[in-house]
């Protein structure tokens, strides 16, 4: 049985013991809101043509008194796709950050980072349509933020 419905941190919709990507750390690390920009605008938030590369900045700050590392993990859905994961993951960085500082953690997001399985073809596609980016230090909904955006 290949069904994966109710199976991984791609479809299971109740509460793990413990979220993919779920870690402990002595240090403290608060995300800021991220910036998404494309070659066609400053601003990629409302909409960006398919094939196109976005350039994902999130700021992460260590709010701790001693220097860490953090995983800045970045999750996509495509919202038109009853059927598809609730979120994949599709990139992560592991950065060290020094007491008090804030680091820019830059990610490039390409086709193959918005891929959906297309009935239709029985492919991985890019496709147009309204996507969510998740981010944040784990799987778990209250460790995540979020930013929607429309492809052409």
């Amino acid at each position: 049985d290949y069904n994966m419905k109710g199976k991984t941190y791609r479809y299971f919709n109740g509460t793990p013991l413990f979220y993919f990507g779920y870690g402990l750390s002595y240090s403290t690390f608060n995300y800021g809101k991220a910036a998404l920009v494309s070659k066609e605008s400053n601003s990629a938030r409302d909409f960006y043509y398919t094939g196109e590369k976005l350039k994902l900045t999130v700021p992460v700050t260590n709010a701790s008194n001693i220097d860490g590392e953090e995983v800045v993990q970045v999750y996509i859905k495509n919202n038109a796709d009853a059927d598809g994961p609730i979120k994949s993951l599709r990139n992560f960085q592991r950065v060290k950050i020094a007491a008090g500082q804030t680091v820019n953690v830059d990610f490039t997001l390409d086709a193959q980072s918005f891929a959906t399985f297309s009935d239709n073809t029985g492919h991985m596609e890019d496709l147009a349509g309204t996507y969510t980016i998740y981010y944040g230090k784990s799987a778990d909904p209250k460790d995540l933020q979020t930013l929607t955006v429309v492809r052409k």
